[in-house]
């Protein structure tokens, strides 16, 4: 019997390191990672470098997404760019099944909604949501010709270890507080979101790679925490007082909820990490990272 393939499409980004590397401790099937560094994405020749690596028993898992550049408009032609060659991809490979990793960004991002299901109006405000939602469907359409099983996760911000990009959320809040010892947070600070841990995020994916199922879910933990949620838990984890600096609001506040009914249906009695207790996983991680360049810092003044 032919040994079961994984290939994870983008896995040196945060999400496809942190769930290439789970994966090959934690899996038997044979693990393949593709990334910029050795298949450009945005390339029509990556067809026959994937098609050599993958067959029936192949489950692959996309998310690979372009650079941000400076100019949306670019990044979002990039970003279609890579979706456009995977999908030809798809036309031409039959494979076990396919999980591409959206966004909710696709029902806005600057909106109240505390009830957003997969039934939700498609209402993408960025070049960002545009550019998932078409993905989506560019790539249903090329998966429903071979009969390849696609799953379409749509996830809110995922934080934790690893994570360098640090949008406003959990990871950017940790780290000014490590680096600067204060907080940053917008207006008022009563924004409301969901927040899901990068653990969750892979043990999830594993969970759905393994599954029978198709169709499109929701991802996150159903709850939702504003920015003084996070100060306070990161006050009692520090038993720092530290000061929190609040700056003009640039956008329009969001107050979301996600209703994952759908996806407890695949999950059944899975628990989701704590905030706190990813919150306290993250501040370990920067704290080890900046005690690290702190350390890189002062060998190298020492040495000059």
């Amino acid at each position: 019997m032919a040994k079961k393939k994984i290939i994870i499409l983008g896995n040196r980004g945060f999400l496809g390191a942190a769930l290439y590397d789970f994966l090959r401790k934690k899996d038997e099937s044979e693990i393949m990672g593709f990334n910029s560094s050795n298949l450009n994405l945005k390339s029509p020749s990556i067809l026959n470098q994937i098609i050599n690596c993958a067959d029936k028993n192949t489950t692959i898992v996309s998310t690979a997404r372009a650079s941000s550049e400076p100019d949306p408009l670019k990044t979002f032609n990039q970003d279609l760019a890579i979706t456009s060659n995977i999908a030809q991809f798809l036309k031409k490979t039959p494979v076990k099944k396919f999980v591409y990793n959206s966004s909710i960004s696709i029902y806005g991002e600057d909106t109240a909604n505390l009830g957003i299901t997969e039934e939700t109006k498609i209402a993408p405000s960025s070049h960002y949501g545009i550019s998932k939602f078409t993905s989506e469907e560019l790539l249903r359409k090329a998966a429903k010709e071979q009969e390849t099983p696609f799953v379409v996760l749509r996830p809110c911000m995922i934080y934790g270890p690893g994570y360098v990009g640090l949008p406003y959320g959990p990871d950017r809040m940790v780290d000014s507080l490590v680096k600067n010892n204060q907080v940053e947070i917008f207006g008022d600070g009563s924004d409301r979101r969901d927040f899901l841990f990068i653990n969750d995020f892979i043990k999830i994916i594993k969970i759905f790679i393994g599954d029978n199922c198709c169709g499109t879910y929701n991802l996150g933990t159903g709850d939702n925490y504003s920015p003084w949620n996070i100060v306070r838990i990161l006050r009692s984890l520090t038993g720092n007082d530290f000061p929190v600096i609040k700056l003009k609001r640039t956008k329009p506040k969001i107050n979301q909820k996600l209703d994952i009914s759908k996806l407890k249906g695949i999950l059944k009695d899975y628990v989701f990490t704590s905030l706190e207790i990813g919150l306290k996983r993250s501040l370990r991680s920067f704290q080890g990272m900046n005690s690290f360049n702190m350390l890189n810092t002062t060998t190298k003044e020492t040495s000059l």
